[in-house]
């Protein structure tokens, strides 16, 4: 075992300019291989060091380390060993949303690039996974893509069950305002609304909208439509009585 990862020193430190890793990086590459190692019980098998990098050991050993080296701030060498986990196990997610969150911590355009690949891979495994949904939009706002955060947040929204997703109406109708796309939150809304007639938030923000296009005849339409569902001395109902003002409405 010992000679064996003499030689997989050599053979790293060889390649360590092509992989570009640091020499820390080479360094807890390897404390990782040993951690897994003795998790398994290689020392007392007739077991190889690559036998030992294809165990579920090796990569969480390697995900810890990644985790540790966040929490101290090393982000560069945590991609390295995040990405390693990722390698020998693919399918964990944890791991990639992980690695994703990293690359977005580099605050650069490759890193955003490389956070937006990893979250669209976890949307597209679990839709329900709120944390990768909020940095898929994220990364995707961040590089000047409004159009594939909107259709993000309108599959969440919308979704396929029949129920509205009501959590991220907010941040849709926000995303709709900052791209100039009203008229498509016109058309999603009136498409959301049959499943949600009372839905007070979904007519105020379709009444705002129309009242941006400039069509103040279905604002005002759509805001006494609302009116009908808000309860007294409720927020909304505040919120109400102001647009009601500035619009106008008796």
């Amino acid at each position: 075992m010992i000679k064996e990862i003499e030689g997989l020193v050599n053979r790293i430190l060889q390649q360590c300019n092509f992989f570009k890793l640091s020499l820390r990086a080479v360094v807890i590459y390897i404390f990782a291989i040993l951690s897994a190692a003795a998790q398994d019980g290689a020392p007392s098998k007739n077991v190889t060091i690559d036998e030992i990098m294809s165990t579920g050991a090796f990569a969480n050993s390697a995900y810890m380390r990644g985790i540790d080296l966040l929490r101290s701030g090393d982000t560069l060498t945590a991609i390295t060993m995040l990405e390693l986990a990722l390698d020998r196990a693919p399918d964990q997610l944890l791991y990639r949303q992980t690695l994703a969150e990293a690359y977005l911590g580099l605050q650069t355009e490759t890193g955003v690039v490389m956070a937006l690949e990893q979250f669209t891979t976890i949307v597209k495994q679990s839709p329900a996974n709120r944390s990768a949904l909020a940095g898929l939009v994220q990364s995707a706002v961040l590089l000047d893509r409004p159009v594939l955060a909107i259709e993000t947040l309108e599959r969440q929204f919308i979704g396929s069950g029949g129920k509205l997703d009501m959590s991220v109406l907010t941040d849709l109708a926000a995303l709709y305002l900052s791209a100039n796309m009203a008229d498509r939150g016109i058309t999603t809304l009136n498409r959301a609304l049959p499943r949600a007639k009372d839905s007070v938030a979904i007519q105020l923000i379709l009444a705002s909208f129309y009242q941006v296009k400039g069509n103040m005849d279905k604002a005002k339409s759509t805001l006494i439509k609302a009116e009908n569902n808000i309860a007294p001395g409720s927020a909304a109902a505040t919120m109400m009585t102001n647009l009601k003002k500035r619009w106008r409405i008796e």
